[in-house]
């Protein structure tokens, strides 16, 4: 499951533009440095990964829904 939502969290900056400098995904949060383009404010793109990222990780795993 922590492979899976890596690979969630990386295609999502992907698209976004957004490069992860460094990123540690502990047990319940996720730490990561991120290099975002100018153009795309820090709350901007938060917003999106945190939302874009979220919605697939509950839709792929629904028992974590329940919990958080």
């Amino acid at each position: 499951m922590r492979d899976r939502i890596r690979d969630i969290i990386m295609q999502t900056c992907a698209k976004l533009g957004v490069h992860i400098v460094k990123g540690v995904l502990a047990r319940d949060h996720i730490h990561m440095f991120l290099a975002i383009q100018p153009k795309l404010s820090l709350s901007d793109a938060m917003q999106r990964i945190k939302g874009r990222s979220s919605r697939r990780i509950q839709v792929e795993f629904p028992e974590l829904r329940k919990r958080y």
